[in-house]
């Protein structure tokens, strides 16, 4: 049984066997098509899920929502970074959701009525919190953190989106965006909404980078020097990217690493401490869960990524200490109920423990929920059971 794993062993093999995936460590879920009631036509999404998503789970995710997908090369090198951050424990695992704009539409949707006679943006607004987003909660299991990511035109829509959502939306990453439209200033709405919006207890994070783009670079150094005067609240989290040499085609691929890799900082330093703390037990890493990625942070909680939940259980297994190995695989099958191997490691260590009661209860719930399970693969499930007839073999069942 191969059951003498190294530490996060699990994770860097889904990495290594997701080289050639469109996302590493993710799976292209559907191409969803809305037909939008406020829009009034169709929208074309793709939708991304994280390796372990169980369609029947309970589990929950973030949602990253990533506007223009039409935008091949950028938004391919987005979901490349998401799946490479995400494999390396650098950022939780998500539900991502890239959309479509037909170039047509693309403009409208993306001003508002203040700005123009053929302006959807108050129509798109209301199809992303009012469509979108519900449609993920009910459909993807995701929670209730949501972070846009928007360039350019979309750069100032998601701009536009966090001033006037500031209680719902947790994060935008801004790129090369402008701030100014005629009879809109969202230099202006963005002070307005940082000093009005009151009972936030989680971290919003605002992430705004800009390129050489002239008209781009002026309205960046507006809005940095108005939050730069200003004093912030404490929930308010903003870092400015400054690639002055970077062409405004290429800041995408410039912001979005390093911005990710600010906003789930908190997450990772966490995740971090619980894997490599060899005196951590389990019931310490519920406080890291209020603390560090729970309410205060991100108004959610997002769980370690299952690489550090199951490294530290073999921490545990591999040191003899069975009991705290099976209370860390406790943690990790609750984080991630699909997962459903775990039993079967837990029955082990109960029989080094002279358990064979509790083994069997872990034999029968490893049976139970391995029917339920949408993602183990047919191999996948030969190879468990050959560690399941092992086990079964064992005098002390």
């Amino acid at each position: 049984m191969k059951l003498f794993i190294v530490a996060l062993l699990l994770a860097m093999a889904a990495v290594l066997n997701a080289q050639n995936a469109e996302m590493p460590g993710y799976k292209k879920l559907e191409d969803l098509t809305i037909q939008s009631v406020n829009l009034g036509y169709k929208k074309f999404m793709r939708v991304y899920a994280p390796e372990g998503y169980d369609a029947n789970g309970t589990k929950k995710y973030p949602v990253i929502i990533i506007f223009d997908r039409q935008n091949a090369i950028n938004c391919s090198y987005q979901l490349q970074t998401i799946g490479y951050l995400t494999s390396m424990g650098q950022m939780p695992q998500s539900v991502v959701i890239t959309v479509a704009s037909q170039p047509n539409r693309r403009g409208p949707e993306t001003i508002v009525k203040a700005s123009g006679s053929n302006a959807m943006g108050e129509q798109n607004e209301k199809f992303i919190m009012d469509e979108l987003i519900p449609y993920a909660q009910q459909h993807y299991h995701t929670n209730s953190f949501e972070l846009l990511v928007g360039h350019s035109r979309y750069g100032y829509f998601t701009t536009y989106m966090l001033t006037q959502h500031m209680d719902k939306v947790n994060g935008v990453i801004s790129i090369s965006p402008f701030f100014m439209q005629a009879n809109v200033n969202l230099v202006d709405s963005m002070l307005m909404a940082v000093k009005t919006t009151k009972g936030i207890i989680n971290n919003i994070y605002y992430m705004v980078a800009t390129g050489d783009s002239i008209p781009d670079t002026h309205d960046y150094a507006l809005m940095k020097k108005a939050l730069g005067d200003t004093v912030l609240p404490n929930f308010f989290k903003c870092k400015g990217y400054e690639f002055y040499d970077g062409y405004h085609m290429a800041t995408p691929g410039l912001t979005v690493n390093n911005a990710l890799y600010d906003i789930f900082g908190q997450w990772t330093v966490g995740a971090n401490k619980y894997y490599r703390d060899t005196m951590a037990t389990p019931t310490e890493k519920k406080k890291y869960d209020k603390y560090m990625m729970g309410i205060i942070d991100y108004g959610d909680t997002l769980p370690f990524s299952l690489g550090v939940l199951n490294g530290k259980a073999w921490q545990y297994y591999n040191s003899k200490r069975f009991d705290k190995a099976i209370e860390a695989w406790q943690v990790a099958i609750g984080a991630y109920p699909g997962f459903t191997e775990l039993y079967l490691y837990m029955a082990e260590a109960e029989l080094y423990l002279s358990k064979p009661i509790e083994a069997q209860g872990y034999i029968q719930l490893y049976k139970t929920n391995i029917k339920k399970s949408t993602y183990y693969t047919k191999k996948d499930r030969k190879e468990f059971n050959k560690d399941l007839k092992a086990l079964q073999k064992n005098k002390l069942l």
